[in-house]
């Protein structure tokens, strides 16, 4: 599998091992199902992993396997080593239906180039850099119509006009380390995010004949099983 649509019509098929019920992996995962119920809401076989490091070795040791989990792009971390060294491959998360999910207006998810390793020929396909669907670095607070009392809901809102009108900047940590990660990562062009779209959708289109096809089938052999229920 090269491609998010791939990985999505055969959601049914595969077995899924997540890092803990309760990570960010496994809530983007329930939020990336609950947008997708046709593709990737369709997988049955979902299981938890006591940490991410045990759901990438349990993943890569079954060919019927995948893990997902979300990680900052940093070369140092032993993650994306250990895909290397156990010998997976990275499949970029960039669809259509993940990149138009809108908050509040404004885009959750943008496709982004980014580099994992510092050496190169890493990756078969795309050398030492993936394209995949990464958020933006924000700061994220509740609904201030549903903070109670209206004091507080005024200071709710205040609060979110001072973040808004904050230089981003301002709010990214200045380390070395961390910018080195964030400047790493640039979004793609518009005709490169297309081409990725265009490659996810292909595989979803190509898989409808099959799919409509085992509906046939399945209603087929219900309507016979049916017919031979039926005294004579």
């Amino acid at each position: 599998m090269t491609n998010f649509g791939q990985l999505a019509v055969n959601a049914q098929d595969l077995r899924f091992v997540l890092p803990p019920r309760q990570s960010g992996s496994a809530r983007t995962f329930a939020y990336l199902q609950k947008i997708d119920s046709d593709g990737l809401g369709q997988a049955r076989r979902v299981s938890y992993s006591d940490g991410t490091d045990e759901a990438i070795r349990a993943a890569l040791a079954d060919d019927s396997a995948v893990t997902f989990f979300v990680q900052f792009s940093d070369p140092k971390n032993e993650r994306f080593q250990l895909i290397k060294r156990l010998g997976g491959h990275i499949v970029p998360v960039v669809d259509g239906t993940i990149l138009k999910q809108r908050i509040g207006g404004q885009s959750v998810y943008f496709a982004q180039d980014t580099g994992i390793s510092q050496q190169p020929h890493l990756w078969n396909w795309v050398g030492k850099r993936v394209i995949t669907a990464c958020t933006p670095m924000i700061l994220m607070t509740g609904n201030s119509n549903r903070v109670e009392g209206i004091g507080n809901r005024r200071e709710h809102e205040r609060l979110i006009a001072i973040l808004r009108g904050t230089e981003r900047d301002q709010l990214v940590p200045r380390t070395d380390r961390f910018r080195a990660i964030v400047q790493r990562s640039s979004e793609i062009s518009r005709r490169a995010k297309e081409h990725f779209i265009r490659l996810s959708a292909d595989a979803r289109e190509r898989a409808l004949p099959l799919l409509e096809r085992a509906y046939r089938s399945a209603r087929r052999g219900i309507h016979e099983m049916i017919l031979k229920a039926r005294p004579q």
